[in-house]
């Protein structure tokens, strides 16, 4: 199982751009629903993990796949950041938090590689597009680092074992 810090984000920074008319925000009117539709060019991506910055490729990798395939609810908020720059912000926080031990628990490996695989292999209606997804060997290993030592992203790696036969038959015995 793998522990860190919540909130994970994912953080996409966009200028507005004129759009076909070359309007630009400030020319626009709303619509009748009131929504206004902005032409915008991605200028940045971003993730963070536990409120720190992943500078690092090794954080920005885990933590992408991460966002991708852990089961924490993600919520998504588009901010005006000023002078014509947007962010799309997706931060994922587990349901239940527990600030007193500093970290959550995000999942265990074998169900992160699991929905890896399903969301490689699955469509979003959820049918089959292909049986196999292409990954090259040693690249799950790889994709949580066991060995990542890094200020910005503390990773707890919990190993759960079953107790000792010895241990076991004695707790039965009382």
């Amino acid at each position: 199982m793998l522990g860190l810090k919540p909130p994970l984000e994912f953080r996409l920074t966009m200028q507005e751009v004129p759009d076909e008319d070359g309007a630009t925000e400030a020319e626009r009117t709303p619509g009748e629903d009131g929504t206004t539709n902005l032409s915008l060019v991605t200028t940045g991506v971003r993730m963070f993990a536990g409120g720190k910055e992943m500078v690092d490729e090794s954080e920005t990798a885990l933590i992408w796949f991460l966002i991708q395939h852990a089961r924490w609810p993600c919520e998504e908020k588009m901010q005006d950041v000023g002078d014509g720059v947007w962010e799309m912000v997706f931060t994922m926080t587990p349901d239940e938090s527990h600030d007193a031990q500093d970290f959550d628990i995000i999942g265990g490996l074998s169900e992160l590689y699991t929905r890896m695989f399903y969301s490689g292999t699955t469509s979003l209606e959820d049918e089959t597009t292909k049986l196999s997804i292409d990954v090259e060997p040693g690249t799950l290993p790889r994709l949580v680092p066991t060995d990542l030592q890094s200020d910005r992203l503390p990773l707890w790696h919990l190993r759960i074992n079953p107790a000792a036969p010895a241990a076991v038959e004695a707790a039965g015995d009382g």
